[in-house]
Parts: structure tokens; C-alpha cells; sequence
């Protein structure tokens, strides 16, 4: 419900913008699709598009299946750069990814511990391959494939003389999916 009001709220601050394309999506399918996201992509030049999105998650109370439970925001930017005079077809992307984790471990005590900051944040560049293409006058599907550090392996809890600390355990991976979107 928040990501449908978020969208609303981006697509009327935008509409005042006139002669660019301005494009609004989320992924619909796909391994990315475990985490909702938002995506949007404002036109630079003819072939370019700049593209700001943002995943997230949030944590999960009843994950009984580990004593960890995590939650992140990850915002990236990236440049893409369209095959067709119309911001449609073939595009290449890169650009850069920031995660901000948060890590809640349950001790055999049953008080659980918040860390956050530290060596829990990577940052990661982002490479992207798709095809978009119009399915209406407003809508369209993006099929793309990539890779990122995205992949959340384990996490781990490291206590030494100078207190305790988490750090993530992330993995490099292709994706692919299907993204839904509106362009106006």
C-alpha cells in the first residue's frame, strides 16, 4: 500500500514536466521481484535515461527458519542508454548500488539486538541488459538481465575486544525479470 501511494505521489509531481519521458515501474517477476522495488526513469538526451530505484526489506517477525533477521533500504542509480530513437527496444545499463542493512539477532536469552552501520552497508556497481517495449499508449514491459551483489548469503555476528559487530554475507548473481510499468 505504501509503494502505491509513493507511486501516485511521484506520478503528480512529474506530470508538470513537458517533452521529456518519464517512466515509473516495479518488478513484476523474477529473483529481484523477492523484494518490492520501485523504479524511475526520466529521459537526459535523446537515447539516454537516467533511472532511480529503490528495493527494499523489511523484517520478518515469524522467520522462524534462522536466529537472524535482516531488513534493508537499497537506492541505485543508473545510466541507461536506449538502441531506438523512441526509448523503446534494446538499452544497456550501468550504475552504482548502496545497501543500508539492519541486522535484529535473537539470543538464546530471547533479547534481540539491533545492529546497523559499519561493515552491514556495501555498495556495488550494477550492470543491465533489457528490451522494453509498449503493451498500450502508457503501459509497458521490460525484460531485462543483470548482475549485482545482491543475494543475501548469511550474516554474522564478530565479538572481540572491541565489542560486537555484524557484517552481511552477500553474493554476486545474475538476475532477470519482468518489470510493469507507466510512461507518461
Amino acid at each position: 500500500m505504501r509503494s502505491l501511494f509513493f507511486l501516485l505521489v511521484v506520478v503528480m509531481l512529474t506530470q508538470s514536466v513537458y517533452g521529456v519521458t518519464k517512466r515509473i515501474s516495479s518488478s513484476v517477476t523474477g529473483l529481484l521481484s523477492l523484494y518490492p522495488n520501485l523504479e524511475y526513469d526520466y529521459q537526459v538526451l535523446d537515447h539516454w535515461m537516467i533511472s532511480g530505484s529503490v528495493f527494499y526489506r523489511f523484517k520478518r517477525v515469524y522467520d522462524y527458519s534462522t536466529n537472524d533477521k535482516y531488513a534493508f533500504v537499497s537506492p541505485t542509480i543508473m545510466v541507461k542508454r536506449y538502441f531506438d530513437t523512441d526509448l523503446l527496444g534494446y538499452y544497456w545499463g550501468f550504475g552504482y548500488q548502496y545497501k543500508f542493512y539492519t541486522l535484529y539477532s535473537s539470543e538464546e536469552t530471547g533479547t534481540e539486538i539491533e545492529y546497523t552501520g559499519g561493515k552491514l552497508n556495501e555498495n556495488t556497481p550494477v550492470v543491465e541488459f533489457g528490451y522494453s517495449d509498449t503493451v498500450s499508449d502508457h503501459i509497458y514491459l521490460t525484460w531485462y538481465v543483470g548482475v549485482s551483489n545482491y543475494l543475501v548469503l548469511d550474516s554474522e555476528i564478530i565479538t572481540d575486544e572491541s565489542g560486537s559487530r555484524a557484517r552481511m554475507k552477500t553474493f554476486y548473481l545474475p538476475y532477470l525479470g519482468i518489470s510493469l510499468g507507466y510512461q507518461f
